[in-house]
């Protein structure tokens, strides 16, 4: 988990990895999406 300056409103500013992402891939906008953190505990809740 990370958290970073808000984007707009609305952004909390958290952002959740993995651990095993590359430059290629964190720079490519097109892998990320914007989830309701409801949602991620509810895939893994270990937060």
């Amino acid at each position: 988990m990370l958290r970073d300056s808000p984007n707009g409103e609305g952004d909390s500013g958290w952002s959740i990895l993995g651990g095993y992402e590359d430059d290629a891939f964190l720079s490519d906008s097109e892998n990320f999406q914007i989830v309701s953190l409801g949602v991620t505990l509810n895939i893994d809740d270990s937060f």
